[in-house]
């Protein structure tokens, strides 16, 4: 199924293997309070993990594709069964470790009878390390071998990774990077029909209208290298490297100083496969204080959209924040939804200029109104 309730267009494999979502531009953006429950778009589990930062009482991680669910388990199980921060690193693939299918073995018994089954006819992704094997991922990883090479360069690249502020990185972009074979180059290695064959599922274009979506993510990734600092940002630095630093160059799941707060909490997360429509058809009314939709509505048509709304009208308590992304499909709250939905325009356009993922055109806050009495 796909997130309103059609049939499954992505199969079994995973699509993504990291997060592509700035873990702290959405903490900020839903306001979790201690005790609250979330429901969360799954995706590759590494916002699911890094919410419980803020105490929620509980998180359904919920995703249509199984193998997406099967990932989350993974790195819930990986978190629980090792304790030690640099294994948990390396099994994963974030560092060497030649003993992944040992600790695979280890933590089985952890993984629900669905997530066992993905991963024991997936053992080689586990070797190959397995946040580096969505269809995203690998796609990222064709343009590091085939484009980064050739235009910058290595050591522009290099460069760029070791810029000690955002006034180096401008300088190294201008000088070294922006040059017309870097423009044509990249905008075909993320045109859409390269994005559609190897890079995201062709469902995701469904309803998108721009017509030249190369030159927006140029403009994105000029936005990226060019303002956000990447010294603390993992996205950037994964694009560009292959892997994550330490510290604030990884994601928040990976560093030992977020493990030590969220590995208590770890029981709090309850993954279920299954389309938001159908997840939240299933959920009481007024039972959930926050909903991180990732860009799940880049699957919806507008009325696909306002009914999901609707329904989270219905679940979310009073308050309850809504937090999603708009990529290349754009989606907002209409209007006819006004007395129910409330929208938060200036603290999603806050939020967004210091999103570190600069991937997205726009970040989306809503929150459910409170009933009339």
């Amino acid at each position: 199924m796909t997130a309103n309730g059609e049939p499954n267009a992505f199969g079994r494999r995973l699509l993504y293997s990291g997060c592509w979502e700035d873990a702290d531009v959405a903490r900020a953006a839903l306001l979790i309070r201690p005790g609250a429950s979330v429901l969360a778009i799954g995706a590759a589990g590494d916002n699911v993990l890094a919410l419980l930062q803020d105490d929620p009482g509980r998180v359904l991680a919920i995703d249509v594709n199984p193998a997406q669910a099967a990932l989350i388990e993974l790195k819930v199980a990986a978190l629980r069964e090792i304790d030690d921060a640099d294994r948990v690193r390396g099994f994963l693939g974030a560092a060497r470790d030649g003993d992944r299918s040992a600790r695979y073995r280890a933590l089985r018994p952890a993984l629900s009878a669905q997530a066992r089954r993905h991963w024991d006819a997936n053992a080689a992704l586990i070797e190959r390390g397995v946040i580096h094997t969505g269809r995203f991922e690998r796609h990222l990883a064709g343009f590091r071998r085939a484009i980064l090479p050739l235009v910058p360069g290595g050591r522009a690249v290099r460069q760029m990774l070791g810029a000690a502020s955002v006034d180096e990185q401008r300088r190294i972009y201008d000088e070294h990077w922006d040059s017309r074979r870097w423009r044509l180059l990249f905008r075909l290695s993320f045109s859409r029909r390269l994005l559609a064959m190897f890079g995201r599922n062709p469902a995701f274009f469904a309803q998108c209208e721009l017509e030249d979506i190369g030159a927006h993510y140029l403009a994105r990734a000029r936005h990226g290298l060019c303002d956000l600092p990447i010294r603390t940002n993992p996205y950037l630095t994964y694009m560009l490297s292959g892997t994550y630093g330490a510290g604030p160059r990884a994601p928040d799941y990976l560093r030992p100083d977020v493990q030590a707060v969220i590995r208590p909490r770890l029981d709090r997360v309850d993954v279920r496969t299954a389309s938001l429509a159908d997840a939240l058809r299933d959920l009481p009314s007024a039972s959930m204080d926050a909903f991180y939709l990732s860009d799940v509505f880049e699957l919806s048509t507008p009325a696909e959209h306002a009914a999901a709304l609707v329904e989270i009208a219905r679940v979310g308590r009073p308050g309850a924040r809504i937090c999603y992304w708009n990529n290349l499909v754009p989606r907002r709250r209409p209007e006819a939804l006004a007395d129910r939905i409330a929208s938060h325009p200036l603290d999603a356009a806050s939020l967004h200029a210091r999103d570190r993922a600069f991937l997205y055109s726009a970040l989306v806050i809503e929150s459910v109104r409170g009933r009339a009495a």
